[in-house]
């Protein structure tokens, strides 16, 4: 017998269920009244894709520095901009 995930549009599937959609919608709305009312640009969801331009040293320094680490680019520059922005 299959238990999970839920069949779409059936009880149990959050998706459809209209009194979660509504209170996720009233948040929303209560998120954004606060923001509005402290002053602040409410959070914008990001895609997790950054586009950087480096001299070709700094590229290839990067790029020995992932390899020693035996991780790709992508996971040391990663973790090399998490570390700055946590201690800058």
């Amino acid at each position: 017998m299959k238990f999970w995930p839920p069949t779409p549009g059936k009880a149990g599937w959050p998706c459809f269920n209209s009194d979660l959609q509504a209170a996720f919608h009233e948040a929303v709305d209560d998120y954004l009244a606060i923001c509005e009312q402290l002053g602040q640009a409410p959070d914008k969801p990001v895609s997790g894709k950054l586009m950087l331009r480096v001299p070709p040293e700094v590229h290839r320094a990067a790029l020995i520095a992932a390899e020693t680490s035996g991780i790709s680019l992508n996971q040391w520059a990663a973790k090399a901009r998490a570390a700055a922005a946590h201690h800058g």
